[in-house]
């Protein structure tokens, strides 16, 4: 099936290029130059930024650092002296050492920063100025801790003794107010007295003379005794409030003078003591004034320790503005050292950026050169030589692309282009093997084809056969059940009229029965007449039964045709099942083919719906079936009972018969005889009318069994119109796809 390549049609191979100075080797060249000068320009570039970086090393290590650190240098010492004043308004220890640890990292700071400095040997003189300013500032701020920590002890010493005298106060007043309470008291109930006197009126008695003189004299020893208690409590007082007065001055004249106003008044207050006449209270003031005037006069009294607290903060101060002097020292001495350090920055600037001057021309020159020279490489030999040849190359291989294989392939040179030019030239010979490759497989694929169809054909012509087969069983089937459904009808109609006629005789019977009732004369000639009729019963039951039995036949034998159509509703859907299989195969020989096989799978789609169409009409069949199986199954059952009945009536003729046999032996019993009769004529006439019934109902019966097979008839012939339908459109489609 296959073509068979030629050991002549085998891949021609590409023919190197004659050994030159090729693309690859201009191409390098032309990058050497290109290259070369960037070479140069990145030596001069080098050499520029050596210069230019050395230059700006000597200003970022050389300038720079001592100028940032002289800077930093003035920063610290403002900071400090700013700083400063916060150590004298520390209002306790902790707080001052805060702020003296941040004074400390200052400190450290700028001894760092004068070591930096030191170490450049610029302006040594200047540098001494610095280094001895700044030693000073750290002297005078550790002197101005230690001041602040003395005064701290004195404050605390200040309100420890402020404490007490107060609490001393306390005491000398405690003991005053209920002396003079007492004596207010004393004085105020001889006021009462002479004021009850007064109101009398009358000259006094004797009694009262007596009693007013005593009250005179009680008088005077209360105020007597008073006096000096109010002289205590003045002079104590006055002492309490210049001492509490002292805590808060801040002159040191007046702390003084105050010093030696309180050893004046200490000195009248123990005479007044000293003149009380009450030991116990002369002992209590004497210890209690004693320990007022020691914490009120002396090198330790408060007044003294407000004095060194005053003297203190003023030393503080003093310090803060001599530190504050050596800061404005040092920051002129920096101040200098940085317009020393600014001038060489700006000297070394200048340099730099006459360097940079030069080093830009030198560069812009071969940048020049490079752009120059890497223009003419491309406009005479990039763009002239390699770009126009590799258009035309790309030109060909497009047109080679679109199908069209007459185009010639540039392959002239000895260069990488012609080796291209030639690589694609194969390539165009292979596109031509591969043309006729096509060409012998689109034969190849046509000669597939046509196998398919004929072979799908064929399968088609199976599948009506086997169809058209199954159909025509059915339909023969059919028309059998709608012979037997007629034959039926018929015996139905046959029964019902001999049930008509057996009743119209029944009631003759009935009518005799009663005229033998109402005139025994006419006895005999009603036993001949009952006698004939009966006989005619008999004969008529009797021919009930025989048709009753041959209905029985025939609805056995629908039962069967029944059972056949089943058997080829089976086979039916087995050719459906198989029909499946086959275009399950047709799919996959269609999928195996590729796009050749696309129509052979919608063909095989087509049969799979129609496999399933078949099927659902074979289950439609089926249901009828089922409904005139149970229909026959009804009708066997109507039949057994017409037969039942027909031998009851056979029963009651026979009865009738006897009985009147034995009219001529029994002349007496005719009445009973005649009496029974009419009952048993009665049943009869019931039997019939009950036979009549049931023959309606098998007619009905035998009705519906037509109308289903007539259904399944038509049924048979759709299906087989449609199957006829869906094969003839498989042919089409079988030769179209061959055609």
């Amino acid at each position: 099936m296959g073509k068979t390549i030629k050991s002549d049609d085998r891949q021609k191979p590409v023919k190197k290029t004659a050994k030159g100075f090729g693309v690859q080797g201009k191409l390098a060249a032309s990058f050497a130059l290109v290259g070369l000068m960037a070479v140069v320009a990145a030596t001069v570039a080098v050499i520029s930024f050596g210069k230019f970086g050395t230059e700006l090393a000597g200003i970022t290590h050389s300038k720079l650092p001592p100028m940032f650190a002289a800077q930093q240098l003035a920063t610290d010492s403002a900071k400090i002296v700013a700083i400063a004043p916060r150590i004298i308004a520390s209002k306790t220890p902790d707080e001052e050492q805060i702020v003296k640890a941040e004074l400390d990292t200052l400190l450290a700071g700028l001894d760092d920063n004068v070591g930096q400095l030191r170490e450049t040997n610029l302006q040594p003189e200047i540098l001494d100025g610095i280094d001895t300013n700044s030693a000073n500032l750290r002297d005078a701020l550790e002197n101005l801790h230690s001041i602040t920590l003395n005064r701290f002890a004195i404050a605390d010493e200040i309100a420890e003794k402020l404490n007490k005298f107060q609490q001393l106060s306390g005491r000398y007043s405690s003991m005053i107010t209920p002396l003079l309470s007492f004596t207010q008291t004393t004085i105020s109930g001889i006021n009462a007295s002479v004021e009850d006197l007064r109101k009398s009126g009358d000259p006094l008695p004797y009694e009262d003379q007596v009693r007013t003189t005593k009250l005179l004299y009680d008088l005077n020893d209360a105020v007597a005794s008073r006096g000096p208690v109010l002289e205590l409590s003045r002079m104590g007082s006055d002492i309490v409030n210049t001492i509490l007065t002292s805590s808060s001055l801040n002159d040191t004249t007046r702390l003084s003078v105050i010093s030696v106003q309180v050893r004046g008044s200490f000195a009248s207050l123990q005479k007044l003591i000293e003149s009380l006449e009450n030991e116990k209270l002369k002992k209590f003031y004497t210890n209690i004034v004693g320990d007022m005037l020691d914490l009120s006069i002396g090198d330790a009294s408060l007044p003294a320790l407000r004095i060194k607290d005053l003297e203190a903060a003023a030393t503080q101060q003093q310090i803060v503005d001599q530190g504050a002097q050596y800061a404005a020292d040092m920051e002129s001495s920096v101040k200098a050292l940085v317009e020393s350090l600014q001038s060489d920055v700006d000297t070394a600037a200048a340099s730099t950026q006459t360097l940079n001057a030069q080093s830009s021309q030198i560069m812009y020159g071969v940048a020049g050169a490079a752009i120059l020279i890497s223009l003419i490489i491309y406009v005479v030999y990039v763009r002239g030589n390699l770009l126009r040849r590799l258009a035309g190359l790309q030109k060909t291989m497009v047109t080679l692309a679109d199908g069209n294989l007459d185009i010639d392939v540039p392959v002239k040179g000895n260069d990488e282009i012609t080796a291209m030019g030639r690589a694609v030239e194969v390539f165009k010979d292979n596109a031509l093997k591969v043309r006729e490759l096509q060409a012998e497989e689109e034969r190849l694929n046509r000669e597939r084809n046509e196998a398919l169809r004929d072979e799908l054909l064929g399968l088609a012509d199976t599948l009506q056969n086997e169809v058209e087969s199954a159909v025509g069983e059915i339909a023969a089937l059919a028309e059998q059940l709608q012979g037997v459904s007629g034959q039926m009808s018929q015996s139905a109609e046959l029964v019902s009229g001999q049930t008509e006629d057996v009743a119209s005789s029944a009631q003759e019977a009935t009518g005799n029965v009663e005229t033998v009732a109402a005139a025994t004369e006419q006895l005999s000639a009603s036993n001949a007449e009952i006698n004939r009729q009966m006989a005619e019963s008999t004969r008529i039951s009797s021919n009930a039964a025989d048709r009753a039995q041959e209905t029985n036949q025939l609805v056995v034998s629908l039962s069967q045709s029944a059972n056949r159509i089943g058997e080829v509703i089976a086979l039916i859907t087995d050719i459906a099942e198989q029909t499946n299989l086959l275009a399950l195969n047709a799919t996959i020989e269609a999928a195996r083919a590729g796009d050749a096989g696309k129509g052979f799978a919608v063909v095989a789609a087509e049969v799979k719906n129609l496999a399933n169409q078949t099927e659902k009409a074979t289950e439609e069949i089926a249901g009828q079936i089922s409904g005139i199986q149970k229909a026959t199954g009804e009708s066997v059952t109507a039949i057994e009972d017409i037969g039942r009945i027909i031998e009851n009536i056979n029963e009651i003729a026979t009865t009738i018969s006897a009985a009147v046999e034995e009219q001529g032996a029994a002349t007496d019993e005719i009445t009973r005889n005649v009496r029974s009769a009419a009952d048993r004529t009665r049943t009869v006439s019931a039997s019939i009318n009950d036979v009549a019934s049931e023959t309606g109902k098998t007619g009905q019966l035998s009705g519906e069994v037509l109308t289903t097979a007539q259904d399944a008839s038509h049924k048979v012939e759709a299906l087989r119109a449609r199957i006829n339908g869906i094969l003839e459109d498989l042919r089409q489609q079988a030769r179209s796809r061959a055609a």
